[in-house]
């Protein structure tokens, strides 16, 4: 995904040989490109989005955007923790398995991690600030 967000973020083409990635394979069309959705395509970002989306600011939707918070650095956290801990591919399979039918705090135990510790959540945070220091540098 990281390789995903630069190439999109250098606008770069819509080849899905540029992007070093299989993941686009199945929708690539006959000249190995995936339309015009993705690329550099989504180089060109509409001026006042920011304005547009005032469910993003309302704090009396919070419960709108809690989910997405916590599911991204919950998938993140889980991503940085898989050097740590001893057949992390194993692990994460059963959190996959687990996810929807039980609580949060049980599916994170399936993959040997705590979302109750500050350094869980750390982990993840951790991973969007190497993003940003990595942009940066494209600056």
């Amino acid at each position: 995904a990281l390789d995903e967000i630069f190439w999109i973020w250098q606008k770069k083409s819509n080849r899905i040989a540029d992007l070093h990635s299989h993941i686009w394979d199945q929708w690539a069309d006959e000249q190995g490109t995936i339309s015009k959705a993705y690329g550099y395509q989504l180089g060109v970002k509409h001026q006042y989005m920011w304005a547009v989306k005032g469910h993003y600011y309302s704090e009396g939707f919070s419960f709108y955007n809690y989910p997405y918070a916590f599911g991204q650095l919950f998938a993140l956290g889980l991503f940085a923790s898989k050097d740590s801990v001893p057949d992390f591919p194993k692990h994460y399979k059963e959190v996959l398995s687990m996810t929807g039918r039980f609580e949060a705090k049980k599916v994170a135990a399936a993959a040997g991690c705590d979302i109750e510790s500050k350094e869980f959540w750390m982990k993840g945070i951790s991973v969007i600030a190497g993003y940003i220091e990595k942009m940066k540098e494209w600056l």
